[in-house]
């Protein structure tokens, strides 16, 4: 007795393939927009750790916060940086390349001895890519992808030395005052530039990952200089 069975025709193959491909097309936004979504939490949750450790120098240092200021083991100045709280060692290019990672006065409350050439990945924000500054992360360039908000008058650096950190008790609204964040928020919020799109990391609007004085870290849309209702880069504001 001959089968009844056969195989597919050409047209039905073409059908298959044709709704398997339609329902990649659909499927793959979604998890494009999930992925990003993942690494924007990833991103956060790095800046909860970073809070955590800064509390812990806090405890260490009668209150003061790191400044901007980056010191040798003799006391004298190695580097001058929003960028050197946290990290790994950089490039040269940017002159990154002699602060290593037992350098940077953070590294060492993130739960682990690192050596001076040790990736510090708490410190790279899942989304600063190879897009980001000239053809490499700026967690590759600068060995992190996070600046504090230090380095002038009005920051949580001193009035008297803006490279020096203050002492939290001179914060006056801790929910508010912007602590370490993503880079790109400094753009909008030091100087209200908001054309620095490579760091438009989350969001094709400006949207930052910011950790606050009082510990919590928050997703915040940066638009105007200085300060708004959620934030504030400046003491007395």
């Amino acid at each position: 007795m001959k089968s009844s069975r056969h195989g597919f025709t050409l047209v039905e193959l073409l059908v298959v393939v044709g709704i398997i491909a339609l329902l990649i097309s659909m499927l793959l936004p979604a998890l494009n927009k999930a992925r990003r979504a993942a690494m924007k939490t990833q991103c956060l949750s790095n800046l909860r750790q970073i809070s955590t450790a800064v509390y812990l120098y806090l405890n260490d240092n009668k209150g003061i916060f790191p400044g901007g200021e980056i010191y040798k083991a003799d006391g004298s100045v190695f580097k001058r940086t929003q960028m050197g709280w946290v990290g790994k060692r950089g490039l040269a290019a940017l002159g990154y390349d002699h602060l290593a990672a037992n350098d940077r006065p953070l590294n060492r409350y993130l739960g682990g001895h690192f050596a001076p050439d040790d990736p510090v990945e708490i410190a790279h924000c899942p989304e600063d890519n190879a897009n980001t500054f000239g053809g490499t992360s700026l967690y590759d360039s600068a060995g992190t992808s996070y600046g504090a908000n230090v380095v002038f008058e009005g920051t949580i650096s001193g009035a008297d030395d803006p490279w020096r950190g203050v002492n939290q008790n001179k914060v006056r609204q801790p929910s508010r005052m912007v602590m370490i964040a993503d880079e790109g928020a400094f753009y909008p919020g030091w100087s209200g530039d908001l054309t620095q799109r490579q760091f438009y990391w989350h969001s094709r609007d400006p949207m930052w990952n910011v950790a606050f004085v009082d510990g919590h870290a928050a997703t915040v849309r940066i638009d105007r200089i200085f300060s708004d209702s959620d934030y504030t880069f400046i003491l007395g504001l």
